[in-house]
């Protein structure tokens, strides 16, 4: 067990430098973009980008996490069959954005830029394409191929980024921008592939990924709407300057929680999927996972709560300023978001895509109340309270999920979610008020840093005897 605890802390800091700097750079792109565009063009791109991902994460069935889930993911055949839905997938899915393209620019009232979204339409169709033999190697905990495909197309796109916007200056550049990472991304996984590309047509092997992946790709539906389904509607009901602020704070807020469940994706997938049937270790893993995430998502909420407006103002500019209460509850909805990680991914290591997706079917209701504010004209704040609410919801219910599927001991889990969840809201809100009416930001950072260690302190004292061994190795 405590060989198992050094290589996942080795390999963490080997993934969080990875993908680290490749979220980094995909936020500085966005801050030169932000700088140099107006926010009604800042906006606009924000559309585009959100229709690349409905599309994306509605026909997702999650053929990557079969090849590592799988106790025969090694298998050529399944690959290539893998690879093949992969290139329907995106043909589909260029079709489709071609079609109703104009339709898009009518809703957002954005006529002007419908020869634009006819252009996306090729992102997913180079996406097709990609070789999924990177991902592949996950089962060996080799990471390096994923860590190239991440980052070297990021560093190339942002080379490219200030040429472009200035040539262009308009939304236009970020379409290029988009076309351009989606090449390099596809060009690097087949460069460093070790199988030869092959697509095959098997009607046994794509039986299979469908009974695996449909709960993936319906989740990945609501996924879309519950991460997405905010802009969706704020773009319809505001104006692009307000899509382009509620944008900015969502994407700042985003960027560290994406990389944080990347890495715990990454690293607790292969470790839970190949000790399935050791119920014990699997416990002990599982509450290790929870204690790790919830330490990190505490000090994520520090952060935000504290320092979020003004980061924001900093990395996008002055048309982004004076947005704390927006970046407070972003930070807390997100923290709630990566709370449900753990509980996933203990389901997908044992074949169970449904925990997720009833998870995310509650979460979804949030966006009764998302409409119910855009339609009134409430603040956009309001908007992200509504996702907040969603996202509590949802960890109970992924909490009850967990307590009936698996057998993981579930006062102890309990015992942490609950301690966390009181230290985030009381903490959060005593916090924001005091950074309002008191002004002193040093002041309240070191109570909050005593506030923090404390939550540590409880938390260790709340693991078993086991865990505290392998902590104090």
């Amino acid at each position: 067990m405590a060989s198992n605890v050094k290589k996942l802390a080795k390999t963490s800091l080997l993934l969080m430098l990875g993908q680290g700097s490749g979220q980094a750079l995909s936020l500085l792109r966005n801050a030169i973009i932000g700088h140099l565009l107006s926010p009604t063009d800042f906006g606009i791109a924000s559309i585009f980008a959100m229709t690349v991902s409905i599309i994306e994460m509605a026909s997702d069935i999650g053929s990557d996490q079969l090849l590592i889930q799988a106790k025969d993911g090694n298998s050529t055949l399944l690959q290539n069959a893998a690879q093949f839905f992969s290139v329907l997938r995106g043909i589909t899915s260029c079709l489709f954005l071609l079609l109703i393209a104009p339709y898009i620019a009518i809703l957002f009232k954005i006529t002007e830029a419908e020869s634009s979204f006819k252009l996306l339409a090729l992102v997913p169709l180079i996406r097709g394409f990609i070789h999924f033999d990177t991902k592949r190697f996950h089962r060996e905990m080799n990471f390096f191929p994923h860590l190239y495909v991440e980052t070297i197309p990021q560093i190339l796109t942002f080379v490219l980024t200030l040429p472009i916007v200035l040539i262009l200056e308009d939304y236009t550049a970020v379409i290029r921008l988009i076309l351009l990472q989606t090449l390099f991304l596809v060009f690097m996984t087949h460069f460093l592939a070790k199988r030869q590309y092959k697509i095959t047509f098997d009607p046994v092997a794509l039986k299979r990924l469908m009974e695996f992946g449909w709960p993936l790709m319906i989740n990945g539906f609501l996924m879309f709407f519950i991460f997405q389904g905010d802009k969706f509607i704020i773009g319809i009901y505001y104006n692009m300057e307000k899509v382009a602020v509620y944008s900015t704070a969502f994407m700042l807020t985003m960027t560290p929680a994406l990389l944080i469940i990347k890495v715990l994706t990454s690293l607790v997938l292969p470790l839970f999927s190949k000790k399935q049937d050791d119920i014990q270790l699997l416990n002990s893993n599982y509450l290790l996972a929870i204690d790790i995430t919830i330490l990190i998502i505490s000090a994520y909420t520090v952060f935000f709560t504290l320092y979020g407006d003004i980061f924001l103002g900093l990395v996008f500019g002055k048309h982004y300023q004076n947005q704390a209460a927006l970046m407070m509850i972003l930070g807390t909805l997100w923290s709630l978001r990566m709370l449900r990680v753990p509980s996933t991914l203990l389901a997908v290591s044992k074949g169970d895509t449904r925990l997720g997706l009833v998870a995310n079917v509650f979460r979804s209701f949030a966006l009764f109340g998302v409409f119910y504010c855009a339609t009134y004209e409430y603040p956009i704040e309001a908007i992200a309270t509504a996702g907040c609410l969603g996202e509590l919801i949802a960890v109970f219910i992924t909490i009850k999920q967990v307590k009936h599927k698996f057998s993981i001991n579930y006062s102890s889990f309990l015992k942490r979610i609950i301690l966390f969840l009181f230290s985030l809201i009381t903490s959060s809100l005593y916090v924001f008020y005091f950074r309002l009416y008191l002004l002193n930001t040093i002041l309240i950072s070191i109570a909050f840093l005593l506030l923090f260690s404390l939550i540590g302190v409880s938390i260790y004292r709340n693991l078993s005897n086991n865990e505290r061994a392998i902590i104090d190795r």
